[in-house]
C-alpha cells in the first residue's frame, strides 16, 4: 500500500482520508472515509476461507487474514491513487 501527499491545486485530489478496516468471518472490507463528512469515498472487499477441521471447530488461516486485509486496502488505494491517508 502506498499513498502520496495530494498535489497542490489539483481538483482531482481529495484532502486526507481515513482508512477503515472491517475484519469479518467471511471477508475483509476496507474503506476510505472523508473525515469531515463521514462519506465512504471508496471501498474494497476480499473473501476469506473457513475450514472446519472437526465437528464444532472452525479455523481461519492467519496468513490469509493478513493477505486479504492487504488486498482490500490496496484495492482502495488503487481506486484513488493520489489519496493521502490521515490515519487508520
Amino acid at each position: 500500500m502506498t499513498s502520496s501527499s495530494p498535489a497542490t491545486g489539483s481538483a482531482a485530489v481529495r484532502p486526507g482520508l481515513l482508512l477503515a478496516v472491517d475484519q469479518g468471518t467471511t471477508n475483509t472490507k476496507a474503506a476510505l472515509v472523508d473525515p469531515t463528512t463521514g462519506e465512504i469515498v471508496t471501498s474494497s472487499s476480499r473473501p476469506l476461507g473457513i475450514s472446519f477441521p472437526a465437528p464444532g471447530a472452525v479455523e481461519q488461516d492467519a496468513e490469509e487474514l493478513w493477505a486479504s486485509t492487504f488486498a482490500a486496502v490496496e484495492g482502495c488505494f488503487a481506486a484513488l491513487p493520489e489519496t493521502h491517508c490521515l490515519g487508520i
